[in-house]
């Protein structure tokens, strides 16, 4: 259970700290640019089985490229793993990413 969903007495919620704090930043920029590669790479996938254009197929690579290079980030990559490993992030424990 993350520390944030026990409420104490009073529904206060209780302080995070330093690195649980980063946390909702970092999903949002990750899915402001994830969110719209999936529903084009989707999107583009459904047009290519539908049509059978190479056009259509060119244009889901394109998007299934660009999402698979996102997640190829290596600086994004350590910025998780610093977080994961500072013990601080109760909601990245135990993830079976450990690397």
């Amino acid at each position: 259970m993350h520390p944030a969903d026990s409420h104490p007495p009073g529904n206060r919620r209780p302080k995070l700290n330093a690195a649980e704090a980063r946390i909702p930043g970092f999903l949002t920029r990750y899915i402001a640019v994830v969110q719209p590669l999936m529903i084009k790479d989707n999107v583009a996938s459904w047009d290519a089985a539908a049509s059978g254009k190479a056009s259509d197929y060119a244009a889901e690579e394109k998007y299934e490229t660009a999402y698979k290079q996102f997640h190829a980030n290596r600086a994004t990559f350590a910025q998780l793993k610093r977080l994961k490993a500072s013990g601080q992030c109760e909601s990245l424990a135990g993830t079976s990413h450990d690397r």
